[in-house]
């Protein structure tokens, strides 16, 4: 799995040719016989919401999103997103708790090649823990999409969704 269309090979670094298989042109490498795929990196976010509020952070240059991040490879998507959401805003909930609510899949993120992300949603009354930022998080808030907009601050559109999704879910319920 690559991030980026590979122009060569990682093995011996000849240029790659294009070669059809499965129906789509791929990398292949005449010296090795390989094959090179680019597979999207799983991501998971989790919407802690209350009316029509939800968590948002942001690090010191970006965005405001809902907390979340890239699945490591001995975790569900569900152990990630609730790991993500304590190592961002020291929320914390169980894997259990959170209810899948969207999937996506998003090609050629300029920052991170193609990702397919897992959206959860969690009542903010079932999480613990006192909420601020950690890591690499410069702010957290609790409130209305339309507030940070309101102030000219920047929300990523995907996530806007994630949020929109997660509040006609709770209201559906």
């Amino acid at each position: 799995m690559v991030r980026k269309p590979p122009n060569y090979c990682p093995d011996c670094g000849s240029e790659l040719q294009e070669k059809h298989h499965d129906g789509r042109e791929r990398g292949y490498c005449q010296n090795c016989s390989e094959l090179f795929f680019q597979s999207p990196r799983p991501t998971a976010w989790t919407v802690v919401h209350e009316d029509e509020k939800a968590v948002f952070v942001r690090t010191s240059n970006g965005p405001w999103s809902v907390p979340g991040g890239f699945v490591e490879v001995d975790e569900s998507a569900a152990e990630g997103a609730v790991r993500e959401l304590e190592k961002e805003t020291n929320l914390r909930v169980s894997s259990e708790q959170i209810e899948l609510i969207r999937t996506g899949f998003h090609m050629n993120d300029p920052d991170d090649g193609s990702l397919l992300s897992i959206c959860f949603a969690v009542p903010r009354s079932e999480v613990t823990g006192q909420m601020r930022p950690k890591n690499e998080i410069a702010e957290v808030e609790f409130c209305c999409p339309d507030l940070l907009e309101k102030r000219g601050e920047r929300i990523r559109s995907v996530d806007e969704h994630r949020h929109e999704v997660a509040i006609l879910k709770a209201r559906s319920l």
